[in-house]
């Protein structure tokens, strides 16, 4: 249930970053911000599934701080 309710968030924050790369109306050096968490993001996931565990601090912490910068530009731009 737990891992559901995580790729659920992680899922949810993914889109928009998306949503953050793809809006016209965005200046483009903070879309630019935006795909590098965003990659970034989803690296740091690829990578974990293979070569090291979440439990390592310095690992989560960059993951959450780019999940942090994704969706903070998100909301920056959201009629949120």
């Amino acid at each position: 249930m737990a891992g559901l309710v995580l790729l659920i968030f992680v899922g949810v924050v993914l889109k928009h970053g998306l949503a953050v790369i793809r809006k016209e109306d965005v200046p483009l050096q903070e879309r630019i911000i935006a795909s590098a968490a965003f990659y970034s993001l989803v690296g740091v996931l690829v990578t974990a599934l293979f070569f090291f565990p979440f439990r390592i601090n310095s690992t989560l912490f960059m993951t959450v701080l780019v999940m942090g910068i994704t969706e903070g530009l998100y909301l920056r731009h959201s009629v949120l």
